[in-house]
């Protein structure tokens, strides 16, 4: 009984055998190793970005300028002589100077849009905050290689390719910073 039961055990197994797939657990795309950090690298994934931008900008201009021209002409007669004279004299003396200093200080989590073909990730992100009716936005656009980002997940805003870091405030604040109508009526007239 033995001799008959092996072939269809056999027989059995192969044809179970045959119709079973194997699936890998591997996804390429999805893989991260169990001791990975848990970074961004997707669309949609969050990175928190570390905005520290301190600018400043000095510019000088001195100007001098002068001109002068001089006509002159004597004729004499019979003892007589008669002189004339023009002279025409212009001067300019100029000197200007703009200072400029800026600084934010400020972390904004922005969300990756997209992939490009070398891997970088496309960064966008908004932040607003209202304190005592003052409104202020932080707008945040740049590329970031995947190398750059922390363990913690964060980035430095120096890091970022094409960074456009905008920071605006609208309220009572902004408004008392921008001159009123009277001295744009007299700024146009030159006064």
């Amino acid at each position: 009984m033995m001799r008959f039961l092996r072939p269809v055990i056999l027989a059995a197994t192969l044809v179970v055998g045959a119709s079973a797939t194997a699936v890998s657990l591997y996804d390429e795309n999805n893989f991260a190793p169990l001791a990975a950090d848990r970074k961004a690298f997707h669309v949609g994934d969050l990175i928190t970005v570390i905005v520290y931008e301190q600018s400043s900008a000095t510019s000088t201009a001195d100007t001098d300028a002068t001109r002068k021209g001089n006509v002159n002409a004597q004729a004499g007669y019979n003892q007589k002589s008669w002189q004339a004279s023009v002279g025409v004299g212009n001067q300019f003396d100029g000197t200007g100077r703009t200072e400029r200093t800026g600084r934010v200080l400020a972390q904004i989590t922005a969300r990756v849009e997209s992939i490009n073909a070398h891997g970088d990730l496309m960064l966008t992100g908004d932040q607003t905050v209202v304190i005592n009716d003052e409104k202020q936005t932080i707008t945040l656009r740049g590329t970031v290689r995947p190398i750059d980002i922390s363990e913690s997940n964060t980035v430095q805003s120096s890091r970022l390719a094409d960074a456009n870091i905008s920071y605006t405030g609208d309220g009572v604040v902004g408004s008392r910073q921008k001159p009123g109508l009277w001295q744009h009526v007299l700024s146009i007239l030159g006064l």
